[in-house]
């Protein structure tokens, strides 16, 4: 088994939650928003990232998904 915060497996992860910044869409938002959190969840059950490293990435996808709703409503109030 990998060692846990392997930084190929973090970067694996910050790549899912990159893909939120392109959704075109709030439900796609919401969809890549979930499918982040699963891999970070799947991660974080196999071992292969600590708490710390959950709770950052799980952090890190709320900035995305925030981010990226008000990115979409600034667009659509202009």
């Amino acid at each position: 088994m990998n060692e846990p915060n392997n930084p190929a497996t973090l970067n694996r992860a910050q790549e899912q939650i990159a893909k939120i910044a392109g959704a075109e869409s709030y439900t796609t938002i919401d969809l890549l928003n979930l499918w982040a959190r699963g891999y970070v969840e799947a991660l974080y059950a196999e071992g292969l990232i600590d708490w710390a490293e959950y709770d950052r990435l799980n952090d890190a996808v709320d900035q995305q998904h925030n981010q990226r709703k008000a990115e979409l409503k600034a667009v659509a109030n202009e």
